[in-house]
């Protein structure tokens, strides 16, 4: 596979506010998909365009540690999350190219604790 190992995040420096946004979209729509009750981790890199629409995702494998199924429900649950909010103006004006992707990176963690699930 030749997916990056690393994702260089840029927003947390472009808008912090539109970064949380995203995090708790997706950890919302987490909550809701995570079905298969193990623990686990998984660590995603994903982008995003200036309107909002999910174009990649990429599982990073060496920081992931996850079952088929615990990753098939998150990879569900990021798709379904998207899409999210159009770029606030002020961050289009910092990025110049009206069409810039910008990448995210997102750590999932998932612990079973006496047959209930958490997440932390």
């Amino acid at each position: 596979n030749d997916a990056p190992q690393e994702c260089v995040e840029d927003v947390i420096q472009g808008d912090p506010e539109y970064n949380s946004l995203l995090r708790n979209t997706i950890q919302e729509r987490v909550y809701l998909s995570y079905l298969s009750k193990e623990s686990g981790s998984v660590h995603f890199c994903f982008d995003v365009g200036p309107d909002g629409e999910l174009r990649t995702i990429r599982v990073i494998k060496n920081k992931t540690q996850a079952s088929d199924k615990l990753l098939e429900d998150m990879v569900v649950a990021l798709k379904s999350s998207a899409p999210f909010p159009p770029f606030p103006e002020a961050l289009k004006e910092k990025l110049k190219d009206p069409d810039k992707s910008l990448s995210f990176n997102l750590d999932l963690q998932f612990e079973v604790i006496n047959e209930t699930s958490e997440i932390p």
